[in-house]
Formats: structure tokens, sequence, C-alpha cells
């Protein structure tokens, strides 16, 4: 949030993936029957001794699973997994973190003829930095509330999680990031 703050575009997506990594990781402790991956993290050896992400997504879409038969047994209709969604966005912040032409062509700003590096020049940018920046903390507060309500209890997550995600959301919705909205508030023909 301090890069996002910051208005540091491409290098925070760098940061983001080591984020969005960690969180992903929780799902392995979140669930008991996922002892191997958790054994790989604690083990922490040798030089592939990570738990990769492949392997997280997949831990990961085994405990979505597990909670799609749960509200199905309540009686409550399935949610969509979040598998693909999630190697497309680890996909986009691995482009950056390993250099890729792409996104080194993403950081040119073509309109002030300049390279980014650091805080973006163009303000749409910034706010699009933003908007993804809050969608990745929405993320993280789920996973690690989540995580923590083996400690705090069943409801530590709707009493101290959830009022903090409809606050970031209720953000977004008061001041939306999106281009369209950020052109239209700029040649003054959106009104709030």
């Amino acid at each position: 949030m301090v890069q996002i703050e910051a208005g540091i575009d491409n290098e925070a997506l760098i940061t983001g993936r080591a984020i969005h990594e960690a969180a992903r990781i929780l799902f392995v402790f979140c669930d008991s029957e996922e002892e191997e991956l958790l054994r790989v993290w604690l083990d922490d050896e040798g030089k592939q001794g990570y738990v990769k992400a492949g392997a997280a997504r997949a831990a990961q879409d085994r405990f979505e699973e597990k909670l799609n038969e749960a509200m199905e047994g309540d009686g409550l209709r399935r949610f969509n997994k979040t598998t693909e969604l999630s190697a497309k966005v680890y996909d986009a912040m691995s482009r950056v973190a390993h250099s890729r032409r792409s996104t080194c062509v993403n950081s040119v700003w073509e309109a002030g003829r300049q390279m980014a590096y650091g805080r973006h020049p163009s303000p749409l940018r910034r706010a699009s930095s933003a908007s993804w920046g809050s969608a990745m903390t929405v993320e993280v507060a789920n996973a690690v509330g989540d995580a923590l309500r083996a400690f705090y209890g069943e409801g530590f997550f709707g009493k101290e999680v959830a009022p903090l995600i409809k606050s970031i959301e209720a953000v977004g919705e008061a001041a939306p990031l999106d281009e369209a909205t950020i052109r239209g508030a700029a040649s003054g023909s959106v009104q709030r």
C-alpha cells in the first residue's frame, strides 16, 4: 500500500505477487488435510524447498471444493471457484517480476514520452494501481482473516474482518477508479 500511495505502478506488482503467493499458502494452513504442502513450507529445505504457485492453487481449489460441498449440504448454492482467476492474476504479476517485454512496454507513458520508474506520471495508471491495490487488500484480508479464525474463534471474521472489507468496497463504490469514470470526472461529464 505504501508503493501504491506513492504512485508506484509496475514495481508494486512485484510486491503484490509475493503477497498473493503468501495468501495462497494460507489455504494450506487452513486445511488439516494439506499436511504435505505444510511440511514443505515448514521444512524450507534446499533450492526447491518452497510451496510452488501451482501446488498452492491446487490446494486452494481443493479447499474451495470442500467449501462448496459444505454450502450445498446447508442448502446454499455453490460459488464460482477462483482457480482460473488466481492463475491469471499470478501470471500478470509474474510477468512484471520476470521483466517480460510486455511489462516493460507497460512502463512507457507515450503521452509524456517517458519511461516510468518509481512514481508513474500517468494519473490513469496510478488510479488503476490503486484499484488493483484495494482488490489485493481484500484478498489478503479474506485469507488472513480466515486463517486467524483458527486462533480467535468462529465469530472473529464476521466481527473484525468483514466490516473492514465492506469499508474498502464502500470507498471503491463512492470513488470508482476505472478509466471511464476518471476521464468523465476530468471532463466534467460525471457528477458525484
